[in-house]
């Protein structure tokens, strides 16, 4: 680091700016935030509610979930196993903070259409062209993990207004 560097700043400086700080109480539980809401509703709906009405509010979760998640997935043409994954995933992945739908599309994306040596040597070039995310697998499973996280996570929010309409 010091040969590229202006000799006028000191390494303090340097340490300042490449110190990642701890991160606060609210920004580790902020991520737990919107699921908990739901789970939170689902719950109050279950002891307080119509069953009814809180069965209606599952159906519009999961459906909405794994309705757009799973568009998502066709749009990036997908395996159709991986489609099917995408419906199921959604509308659970999306509780959890830690791990996203794309990653569950990606993985059996990836299974059942794996890259080739070939797709490792030519994603540069094929990067390149539109047509080329869809040509080369490892773009298709790229495609699979950001449109079906995209589709989850629009998902999501229409299925969070629905539920606040269904439970008040």
């Amino acid at each position: 680091i010091a040969g590229w560097l202006p000799q006028d700043i000191d390494r303090s400086q340097v340490d300042d700016v490449t110190t990642v700080p701890d991160r606060s109480s609210f920004s580790k539980l902020l991520p737990w935030l919107l699921p908990c809401i739901v789970v939170g509703l689902f719950v109050y709906g279950f002891m307080y509610g119509d069953q009814e009405v809180v069965r209606n509010a599952f159906v519009a979760w999961v459906l909405a979930n794994g309705i757009f998640s799973a568009i998502g997935t066709l749009v990036a043409r997908g395996h159709p196993i991986t489609v099917l994954t995408a419906f199921l995933a959604a509308p659970l992945t999306s509780l959890n903070p830690t791990i996203g739908a794309g990653m569950a599309t990606a993985f059996v994306q990836t299974y059942f259409s794996a890259p080739t040596v070939r797709d490792f040597h030519t994603i540069d070039e094929d990067l390149t062209e539109w047509s080329g995310w869809w040509n080369n697998r490892l773009g298709r499973i790229m495609l699979v993990f950001v449109f079906s996280s995209i589709g989850s996570s629009l998902g999501t929010f229409i299925a969070f207004g629905w539920l606040k309409n269904l439970l008040y």
